[in-house]
């Protein structure tokens, strides 16, 4: 089994997260990469739920809503920094996974969203349209394309997100965590937070026999 970091009774930090999944591992990098002291606690093992046990498919796109959705839903500006954060993603996983040289069998091949049905083929353009008015390297695939890349004459019609692709999730984690540890950053595990408490200008979390007092909380988890 990995071997995590052992706590004190009384823990310090700059920012302490909850949950070590890759959305909390990935903000502990970022966070210990411009110099901030960070703590990671999971009350399990990280990467023991869906982190660690996906299928390991890069896709930075959202399932239900497209970014004239997410404008409309949030507004100009939030909606717009959204989508352009998701429409990055798949390029800041595979930098993250080379910059520290994660051996998580990374593979850069893109995405493609197909449909057998031609009645969707215009929903699926706009889709498609949306994602490339935001600078995504997004392809257009009709029906000869589509069965060339994918081996089968089943669909109608697709589109290509060169920036997704697919890598092996929890050695990905794991290298997080490891590029974490690297920069001074603490992770805990089988550390469930009980309680938060917002006093003296910072949060006191308790987690087990552990406090941990933190400037700032981030809450990663379920």
């Amino acid at each position: 089994a990995r071997q995590w970091d052992s706590p004190a009774p009384l823990e310090q930090a700059g920012v302490c997260i909850i949950g070590g999944g890759l959305a909390g591992m990935t903000t502990a990098l970022l966070l210990a990469e411009q110099g901030a002291a960070v703590v990671v606690v999971d009350a399990a093992e990280p990467g023991a739920a869906a982190s660690g046990r996906n299928g390991g498919f890069v896709v930075p796109n959202l399932a239900q809503l497209d970014p004239d959705a997410l404008v409309a839903w949030l507004g100009d500006q939030a909606g717009q920094r959204l989508a352009q954060a998701v429409g990055q993603a798949g390029r800041g996983i595979f930098d993250l996974a080379a910059k520290y040289q994660i051996d998580c069998a990374a593979v850069t091949s893109g995405w493609i969203q197909p449909t057998a049905f031609a009645h969707q083929q215009d929903r699926l353009y706009q889709r498609f349209s949306q994602w490339q008015a935001l600078g995504q390297q997004v392809e257009w695939l009709d029906k000869q394309a589509v069965s060339r890349m994918t081996g089968t004459s089943c669909f109608a019609a697709g589109w290509l997100d060169r920036s997704g692709g697919a890598l092996h999730p929890l050695r990905y984690l794991y290298g997080l965590a490891n590029a974490v540890q690297g920069l001074g950053g603490r992770i805990f595990a089988n550390l469930p937070a009980d309680r938060l408490v917002w006093q003296n200008n910072g949060w006191h979390i308790s987690a087990g026999q552990t406090e941990i007092r933190a400037k700032k909380l981030v809450v990663c988890a379920n």
